[in-house]
């Protein structure tokens, strides 16, 4: 990796981004391979869940600059936010870049309640300048819907009440009448 990334500085190559999947899954590999970018001058950045105990976070931080916490759908944010919280809380407050990115269902008309609910947060505790990703996923089962787009603009409009960058793009695909 260090030898692609050196070989790729010519075409602008900027750093590694360790990410597609959790790339926390080869937390030794990333310890391995971090150092190594940046003593070529380049960057590290890591896209993850955020789900790490506070050794190895402390261990990777001092390599890692840029972060994206990836806290999957908000209809379930409180089931799983006490660790990436405590991630949050430790990467911010290291100065790093950070942004999160959260998970909508295409159609849910509670997507602006729960977009608002966590850009709320964001802004309260890592301030209103965290940019937030907002997905559109495929509709979950069982859920009632709302015309195709409505709540996903809305969640956007939502969150950008309490924060300064918020965008938006979907996954799921509409058939087209």
């Amino acid at each position: 990796v260090r030898d692609l990334a050196a070989a790729l500085r010519s075409k602008d190559c900027c750093g590694v981004l360790y990410g597609y999947g959790e790339p926390l899954m080869w937390y030794e590999f990333i310890l391995a391979c971090a150092p190594l970018i940046k003593k070529l001058g380049l960057a590290n950045a890591i896209e993850t869940s955020g789900y790490m105990n506070r050794e190895p976070l402390e261990t990777l931080l001092p390599f890692l600059d840029a972060w994206n916490i990836d806290v999957g759908y908000l209809g379930l944010w409180d089931l799983r936010r006490m660790t990436s919280e405590r991630t949050l809380d430790r990467v911010v407050a290291s100065g790093r870049h950070v942004e999160v990115t959260a998970h909508l269902h295409a159609g849910d008309w509670r997507a602006p309640q729960h977009a608002e609910a966590f850009a709320k947060k964001i802004a309260q505790y890592w301030g209103e300048v965290i940019p937030l990703h907002l997905i559109e996923e495929a509709p979950a089962w069982n859920l009632p819907l709302q015309p195709a787009e409505q709540p996903f603009r809305q969640a956007k409009d939502a969150a950008l009440a309490y924060l300064h960058h918020v965008d938006s793009r979907s996954r799921y695909h509409r058939d087209k009448d």
